[in-house]
């Protein structure tokens, strides 16, 4: 966030955090690649350097605004003072050091992309692929395909398949789910614009649970979401009603027409829109690829719930609870999720026990599990047992550290109360 009453726009120019893959964050002037709605309502921005570049004439500012825009958020003092002089990639952690230039995005990224010379080969994907299917494979079936994300990323590799990808009136290949815990060789997702292998952070947030029962509907419409791309120029407004992705509790996306919550351009330069549902409109919104009903997907474990344990449960209930995490076994993303204690009961406030926590100032997106002081427990209309908890100061050893239940990592320590 930055120290001024201005709300910045997707792809302007301004001060905020980067945030590296390696999980720290920087402060800087970047480009606006993602803007939205915290948990506690309240708006923020990420920003990626954008490399160097030549002086234009709209870098012409005073000092005085440089300064104002570059202050660390929670001080008074800048964090540094300089000139648009073209070297964003000035990055810096305000409380340790400046970032080191090895772990910058690559050189231009992602708003200037090179077309493809023997000079820059690397900007291709050309020397890199993946064997091209006569025909789009059955449902279920490892082939070849394309992955899209919910921020528009496409990867291709070997996965499974979950629907066909038309061209004109024919399917020649699928849009694939990679298989949780397969990375080697064609299994590899990788970018099609630079061959990069797939970030943790674009895996799978949890598994599609219907491969062997389910059975998917219009498995051969093309729904309207991938072809509307807005452009950093389009993108509409926060809380505006529109078609977008929701990122829901229980890890999987879908798409529906709800409240805008973020807007973003992911690394393709491809606009991205976040939404989420409102109230007595769930039933519209659809899985991405088999566009089977979001409410199809009720019985799929989340994070900070759990089923209540009495000692009177049956055979059913037992095995009910047994299958809700099973579907988690095979990631090794999932494996501390699988290995966190369950939630079997409704505590008591201020009780020391298992929750969810939604971090005052992180994007609506992300959640966190672990062991802390209960702020609100009970049961939801789906008669399962929720638990928000908040972490525990000076204590963060074993299950007291909060972690992404998707992709294993921790919590990130801005986010600490």
């Amino acid at each position: 966030m930055g120290r001024t009453n201005k709300v910045p726009q997707i792809g302007q120019d301004f001060a905020g955090w980067y945030h590296a893959p390696s999980g720290k964050r920087y402060y800087g002037r970047g480009t606006i690649n993602e803007r939205g709605y915290t948990h506690d309502g309240s708006i923020y921005w990420r920003v990626c350097p954008t490399g160097v570049r030549p002086l234009t004439k709209f870098d012409c500012c005073s000092t005085s605004d440089e300064e104002e825009l570059l202050r660390e958020p929670d001080e008074d003092e800048p964090v540094r003072t300089y000139g648009r002089t073209g070297l964003d990639h000035e990055f810096v952690d305000p409380y340790v050091n400046d970032m080191k230039k090895s772990i910058m995005p690559e050189e231009d990224w992602p708003w200037h992309l090179r077309p493809f010379t023997d000079r820059n080969c690397n900007y291709s994907f050309r020397w890199r692929t993946v064997p091209d299917p006569s025909r789009a494979a059955e449902f279920g079936r490892k082939t070849p395909g394309l992955y899209v994300t919910a921020n528009r990323m496409n990867y291709v590799g070997v996965g499974r398949a979950l629907k066909p990808k038309m061209l004109g009136k024919e399917a020649k290949s699928s849009l694939v789910m990679p298989i949780p815990g397969k990375t080697d060789g064609l299994y590899q997702f990788f970018d099609r614009e630079r061959g990069n292998n797939i970030p943790f952070w674009d895996m799978p947030r949890a598994p599609y649970p219907r491969w062997e029962s389910g059975k998917a509907i219009n498995r051969e419409k093309w729904h309207a979401w991938f072809d509307n791309r807005p452009h950093a120029a389009m993108m509409p407004r926060l809380d505006d009603e529109h078609l977008g992705a929701y990122i829901a509790p229980d890890g999987h996306w879908y798409i529906g027409k709800g409240k805008v919550v973020a807007t973003g351009l992911n690394q393709e330069r491809r606009g991205f829109v976040y939404v989420e549902p409102q109230p007595g409109n769930e039933h519209n919104f659809v899985h991405p690829f088999t566009e089977e009903p979001m409410a199809d997907f009720a019985a799929c474990p989340r994070p900070g719930e759990g089923r209540l344990v009495t000692g009177q449960e049956g055979e059913k209930e037992r095995h009910d609870a047994e299958q809700e995490l099973a579907i988690l076994k095979d990631g090794p993303a999932w494996s501390r999720w699988r290995s966190f204690p369950r939630i079997e009961r409704i505590p008591e406030l201020g009780e020391e026990y298992p929750g969810l926590y939604r971090p005052p100032k992180a994007p609506k997106r992300e959640i966190y599990l672990g062991v802390g002081k209960v702020i609100k427990a009970g049961t939801t209309d789906r008669g399962r047992v929720f638990v928000e908890s908040v972490p525990i100061p000076d204590k963060k050893e074993g299950n007291y550290q909060f972690f992404d239940p998707f992709t294993g990592k921790d919590m990130p320590d801005e986010y600490l109360p």
